[in-house]
């Protein structure tokens, strides 16, 4: 068990070797990383959850071993090409708009204004007639890595965040006091979707989920004001995480004063650029209005009703907001399992469904464990396969066997844990 998590960290480092394959032959073996390091993570849990309670000092050396794996393996994956996304490419070069004084939500990466900073910035690589569509606070961040120049700015960027996502483990391992929260706290410490979204994709929802966890943290103390601020930063990045300030807004004190607090960040960081001329939401609208990918239930009603989309997403959303208002009927759950509830309802009801979208969860899943979310968390970077496919090719045909064991795997999962919990319990009782 002791060097279980350092065989994690270590084995990460394998995806290197991977980002030197060339484009085309990358997602069969990274798919493979991917799931051998799932299995020992979930190994790792079950040693941890059934470790004897052999006293306050071995348990402070297990999350002290845990907790330098885990930020060891983050900082080992910051020189790692970030080959599994082109995000990267879209967020620096957002930045470079930003400091050139340009609107990055009026702007496209071709549009004529911006031909001078083209010939000296490198060109996202991909949706170049689509204007930006991130939140301004999430821009202030892409303009200061930005501030690197085109050399050194996406490793300024996977070193910050790196640096969030450590500064987070360290915060959630702090909040362990017992075998069982170490063991769920390795969802986030060391599952494979944290370690490589967050490590090589670099996403912008590793930042959104180290600041929910730090939420969920602040409200198990009934430190709702500071919870409610990490939630309104999280949403200033990322519009997702208003999701969980719903869910957790019965629950909350005050009741009325919490959401505006919630709300504060958020409106001054899009309200003032805004009032500036800035033409936020950029093209939000039309990625809410046409995305789509890795979506099981999205891909089953439009293969059965393909003509009527404009109604399958507002009914999809329908069903993803009263999953959300659901938690509300929850009183006596966590406030982790609630946060956690919420933010996976709302993910297998939108019709995109890439594997970053469910850092939040993950996070959430922390302090909350749960077998569904850790299926899911496991099974969706098999669409991968598409995306390396698309660098080599050009051609974007997304495979459906990922889809059917998207759709498949978690529920089996959880009812096979449901199971074995029951059975155990029934063996444990005289």
């Amino acid at each position: 068990m002791k060097l279980l998590p350092w065989a994690i960290a270590a084995s990460s480092a394998l995806v290197y070797a991977i980002a030197l394959r060339p484009a085309g032959g990358r997602a069969g073996p990274y798919i493979a990383l991917h799931l051998a390091l799932a299995a020992m993570q979930l190994a790792l849990f079950v040693l941890l959850a059934r470790a004897p309670d052999d006293g306050r000092e071995a348990l402070r050396t297990r999350i002290r071993n845990t907790l330098y794996a885990a930020v060891a393996a983050r900082v080992l994956l910051i020189l790692c090409a970030p080959f599994t996304t082109t995000d990267v490419s879209r967020y620096l070069w957002d930045g470079a708009v930003v400091l050139e004084g340009r609107d990055p939500f009026a702007l496209a990466p071709n549009a004529p204004a911006l031909a001078a900073l083209r010939s000296r910035w490198p060109l996202p690589l991909d949706h170049h007639d689509v204007v930006g569509c991130y939140p301004p606070l999430a821009e202030a961040l892409f303009a200061f890595c930005a501030l690197f120049g085109p050399s050194a700015a996406q490793w300024a960027w996977k070193a910050l965040v790196a640096l969030v996502t450590a500064a987070s483990a360290r915060s959630l391992a702090r909040a362990c006091t017992s075998n069982a929260q170490l063991a769920a706290a390795t969802l986030w410490l060391l599952h494979p979707l944290a370690l490589f979204e967050g490590g090589v994709g670099a996403h912008l929802d590793a930042i959104t989920g180290a600041m929910v966890l730090w939420a969920i943290l602040a409200a198990e103390r009934d430190q709702w004001r500071r919870a409610a601020l990490w939630l309104g930063a999280a949403t200033a990045i990322k519009l997702t995480p208003v999701l969980v300030c719903v869910a957790l807004w019965p629950r909350a004190r005050p009741r009325w004063s919490w959401p505006f607090l919630c709300a504060a960040i958020p409106a001054v960081t899009i309200g003032v650029p805004w009032a500036l001329g800035a033409a936020f939401p950029g093209s939000l609208p039309l990625v809410a209005q046409h995305w789509n990918f890795g979506s099981p239930l999205w891909t089953a009603l439009y293969a059965r009703f393909s003509t009527s989309d404009a109604l399958i997403r507002p009914a999809l959303t329908a069903l993803g907001l009263a999953l959300v208002l659901a938690q509300w009927l929850r009183p006596k759950a966590s406030h982790g399992t609630v946060a956690r509830d919420a933010l996976v309802g709302y993910a297998i009801t939108n019709p995109t469904l890439y594997p970053w979208y469910l850092l939040p969860s993950l996070a959430c899943g922390a302090r909350a464990p749960s077998a569904f979310l850790w299926a899911l968390c496991a099974v969706t970077p098999l669409t991968y396969e598409v995306i390396d496919r698309y660098g080599a090719t050009g051609v974007w045909s997304p495979a459906r066997w990922p889809l059917w064991v998207t759709a498949v795997a978690p529920p089996l999962v959880a009812l096979g844990a449901w199971l074995w919990l029951r059975r155990e319990r029934a063996r444990s009782q005289p």
